[in-house]
């Protein structure tokens, strides 16, 4: 503690910054969200493709939960992206962001372009939502904890 205005202080003399209890860097939570975001969208579509077997339903949802669940991942797309770079030594965010980018791709070049067939596409985009939802668990459930212990202590986080 110094003496002269009680603020904590490391061993090395550095003063602590207050910070909240479970608070984590909010740029970090907000870029990791919104990767998460994508993930749950795509788990969702991909879920309501199995579970509705009527047309009818299956047009009525996709209209009235797919259209905005779609806007809304290109949103968090864009702004995941933009705080990937922010954020530039946080690796899994970039790597995030490369893994949005090919699923993209693969997508254009099957629709599109007509180099790969369905199946590929499919494949690809279930590999690339699995790193999505490990990176953003990771975050959420391990690596948040440290960053958080190491902004309280004032120390360089993950």
């Amino acid at each position: 503690m110094s003496k002269e205005n009680n603020v904590p202080t490391t061993e090395r003399g550095k003063q602590l910054r207050p910070v909240a209890r479970g608070a984590a860097p909010s740029g970090l939570d907000r870029a990791y969200g919104c990767f998460a975001w994508i993930a749950f969208v795509i788990c969702a579509v991909a879920l309501f493709s199995v579970l509705v077997q009527d047309n009818n339903t299956r047009n009525a949802l996709g209209m009235l939960i797919g259209i905005p669940f779609a806007l809304t991942a290109v949103a968090a797309g864009v702004v995941g992206l933009v705080l990937s770079v922010v954020h530039w030594r946080e690796w899994p965010l970039l790597l995030m962001s490369a893994v949005v980018a090919s699923m993209i791709l693969a997508f254009l070049a099957k629709e599109e372009w007509n180099l790969v067939g369905e199946g590929f596409v499919d494949a690809w985009c279930t590999c690339a939502t699995a790193v999505l939802i490990f990176f953003c668990a990771r975050w959420f459930a391990f690596t948040r904890s440290r960053a958080t212990r190491a902004q309280a202590t004032g120390e360089q986080g993950p």
